[in-house]
């Protein structure tokens, strides 16, 4: 009888872990969104607001480690100049419980405006994935990028619902040194 129990309670408990981890975040996604943004006047000494687009992706390799691209178009208003923006790293997740995770990242940066110039860097991000709501996700980032003469840091936030296991919608804000930028997207998961 004892035997019995120790092994139906070992069973749950590994039921249990699967379902959790089930339940935990995918890293297997990829993301497009429109993108809008308010430059500070102080850092190129004209209006530089912009807008464009962005889409970027993540590629479990582990539960625990995963890769990820962004890439991003804008167009300056004032100049109608286009500055395009790669960012290419690998990121740590690692699970708190079923409904957060804690996330770093650290990649490599490239800023390409229109002609030539281009120049690269490092980027690092440190946050946080929660889930609230059975539906509803919210993740809080804080986000350094360094280039040569030039170092940054932004928080970044964002709200997603998600209509299906597979499809999400999501608005997210990024608060910088430099600049605030606001974008709303569309979210495809894949296991």
């Amino acid at each position: 009888m004892r035997k019995s129990i120790v092994l139906g309670s070992i069973a749950a408990l590994g039921l249990t872990g699967q379902a959790l981890a089930q339940d935990g975040f995918s890293y297997n996604y990829l993301e497009g969104n429109y993108v809008t943004s308010d430059g500070n006047a102080d850092v190129l000494g004209f209006d530089n607001d912009a807008d464009g687009f962005n889409v970027r992706g993540s590629v479990a390799f582990t539960p625990m480690f995963h890769g990820y691209a962004d890439f991003t178009r804008l167009n300056i208003d004032v100049s109608n100049l286009d500055v395009t923006t790669w960012e290419v790293g690998v990121g740590l997740n690692h699970s708190l419980n079923s409904n957060v995770d804690f996330v770093t990242r650290a990649g490599y940066l490239k800023v390409d405006p229109q002609g030539p110039g281009d120049t690269d860097g490092f980027s690092l991000q440190t946050g946080l994935r929660t889930r609230p709501m059975d539906r509803v996700e919210f993740d809080g980032m804080a986000h350094y990028i360094h280039l040569p003469n030039f170092d940054s840091t932004s928080l970044v936030a964002t709200a997603r619902y998600n209509f299906t296991n597979m499809f999400a919608g999501d608005v997210g804000v990024e608060f910088g040194d430099h600049t605030s930028t606001w974008n709303l997207g569309l979210r495809y998961t894949f296991k």
